[in-house]
Formats: C-alpha cells, sequence, structure tokens
C-alpha cells in the first residue's frame, strides 16, 4: 500500500504527465502515454478516496479536490472516445484538459511552497 506522500507524488506526476501530452513528437508515445499510462494513473492517483485523504491533510483544498474530480472526469470520457494519437493534439479538449491540468499543477506547487 502507497504512503499518502507516494500517492500525493503520484498525483502531481499525473498532472504533469496530462499537461504534457501535447508536446509529445511521436504518435506512437502519445498513444502510449494517454491510452496506457494515463488510463490507469488517471483512475487511481485522482481517484475520490486519495483527493478526500489529500483534503483531510491539508495538501490540497477541498475546491482543488472539485477540480481533480472535474479534471479526472473529462479525462476519461477523452480516454473512452480512443481518438488517433494524430487527432489528440488537434482536439480541442485534449487541448483544454491539458491547460486545466497545467493550472492545477501550478497551483498545487504554490500552496505546497507557503
Amino acid at each position: 500500500m502507497l504512503s499518502v506522500t507516494e500517492k500525493f507524488s503520484w498525483l502531481i506526476e499525473t498532472l504533469r504527465s496530462l499537461s504534457s501530452v501535447l508536446e509529445i513528437e511521436s504518435e506512437k508515445e502519445i498513444g502510449f502515454r494517454v491510452y496506457d499510462e494515463l488510463d490507469i494513473d488517471i483512475h487511481s492517483a485522482l481517484c475520490d478516496n486519495n483527493l478526500e485523504v489529500f483534503v483531510n491533510q491539508n495538501l490540497i483544498t477541498s475546491e482543488t479536490s472539485k477540480e481533480l474530480a472535474g479534471l479526472r472526469n473529462q479525462t476519461l470520457k477523452l480516454i473512452k472516445q480512443r481518438l488517433e494519437p494524430d487527432q489528440i493534439k488537434l482536439n480541442e479538449s485534449w487541448i483544454d484538459i491539458s491547460k486545466e491540468s497545467e493550472q492545477i499543477y501550478v497551483s498545487i506547487n504554490n500552496r505546497s511552497a507557503l
């Protein structure tokens, strides 16, 4: 079983990975990142149980928890669409998710720096 610190690190890494999907050059790598890595990471690292623990440990705010749950749900819907990797980079919803994950990542890092 992972510790809270390990779970939180997993959350941070998932956000970093999600925010950088559109920067990947290789279509094969995009497909692997989205359909293999992120599909698992989004389900697990951003699960409601983890988000509740992070709020209770004051690692994130309840508002950030809601944002993360929304991000998780939006991302899982897009993953289910099974777009071709070359389409992911051009898809407005993927672009929005990438930007939102970057904003949440920055917000969490700014909070933890305080």
